[in-house]
């Protein structure tokens, strides 16, 4: 790393891909000079420096970019995609949901049917066959102690009685 005062080519050149929009640990490496020194010049010229991790506020959306994330959203594409893509954070999107009063999804209703179905057939394999319950787990991807709670609420009987304190 270069040490001393920075020439007036080298701060115009960094300023330069600031405004051209590279980061500034990006331009360190490229000008061979530490990150601090560079948010020091820009700090110093005037320039605000692009982050790291600057969300976009949804308020900078086009129209066309708003239709066109809550017509994905509503596609069921994954969130964190969108929140890349769109470079929002998580508060950001419900703001824009409730702004144009859209119920946010949650993973409750987006999987509820395929769970269900999981669930129910887990119960069948449960009361009709002598597999274990480990197998089931394994098979439907219903973990253990949401099958016994789904055994329990609907009072089916257990293969073998539960052990007493008294055993």
């Amino acid at each position: 790393m270069s040490q001393g005062r920075i020439s007036d080519d080298k701060r115009d050149e960094i300023v330069k891909m600031s405004e051209a929009g590279l980061k500034p640990n990006v331009i360190a490496e490229e000008v061979d000079l530490s990150p601090s020194t560079v948010y020091k010049v820009l700090g110093e010229e005037g320039q605000q420096p692009v982050k790291e991790y600057a969300p976009t506020s949804f308020k900078n959306l086009t129209e066309e970019q708003v239709s066109e994330f809550i017509e994905r959203y509503l596609d069921m594409e994954p969130i964190v995609v969108l929140l890349d893509a769109y470079r929002l954070t998580h508060i950001q999107m419900y703001q824009l949901l409730n702004e144009r009063q859209i119920t946010p999804r949650t993973r409750r209703t987006e999987n509820k049917v395929a769970r269900n179905l999981a669930l129910e057939h887990a119960l069948m394999l449960y009361q009709e066959t002598s597999v274990t319950i480990a197998e089931i787990v394994l098979e439907t991807g219903v973990h253990q102690p949401v099958l016994h709670a789904a055994i329990r609420a609907r009072e089916i009987p257990l293969r073998r009685p539960r052990r007493t304190k008294t055993e």
